[in-house]
C-alpha cells in the first residue's frame, strides 16, 4: 500500500475510503471502501447528497490524512468498534500524529 507524505494524497494508494461529511467536516455520515482493481465501491454508511466528498489515504505516520479541497488537510481514527470519528484538522502537531491512528485492516472486517 503506498503512503503519502503527510501533506497530500498519494496517486497511487493501493486502498482509499471515499468520504462524505458535513459542510463543517467534522462529522463523517457516508464512507465507501474504494477497490483499486476495478473501481467498485462498496457503501458501508448512509448516504447524503448535499455534501462534498473527500479522499482517505494511508499516511506517512500511523495517522489517516484527508484532503477535502487539496489545501485543508484532516485526521481521522477509529474507536475499538472500527468506527471512523472525526480527531483533527491540526496535522501540523507530531504529538497528535503519534496519538491518532487507522487500522486500515481492521476497519475493513
Amino acid at each position: 500500500m503506498a503512503l503519502t507524505d503527510g501533506t497530500h494524497p498519494s496517486a497511487d494508494a493501493g486502498v482509499g475510503l471515499t468520504v462524505f461529511c458535513n459542510g463543517h467536516g467534522n462529522d463523517i455520515t457516508f464512507f465507501t471502501w474504494r477497490n483499486p482493481e476495478n473501481q467498485d465501491c462498496s457503501s458501508i454508511r448512509p448516504i447524503k447528497s448535499d455534501i462534498p466528498s473527500m479522499d482517505f489515504h494511508e499516511g506517512s505516520s500511523p495517522s489517516v490524512f484527508i484532503s477535502g479541497d487539496g489545501v485543508t488537510q484532516y485526521i481521522f481514527c477509529t474507536d475499538p468498534g472500527s468506527n471512523i470519528r472525526f480527531a483533527t484538522h491540526n496535522t501540523s502537531s507530531s504529538f497528535e500524529r503519534q496519538l491518532i491512528s487507522l487500522d486500515l485492516e481492521q476497519v475493513m472486517r
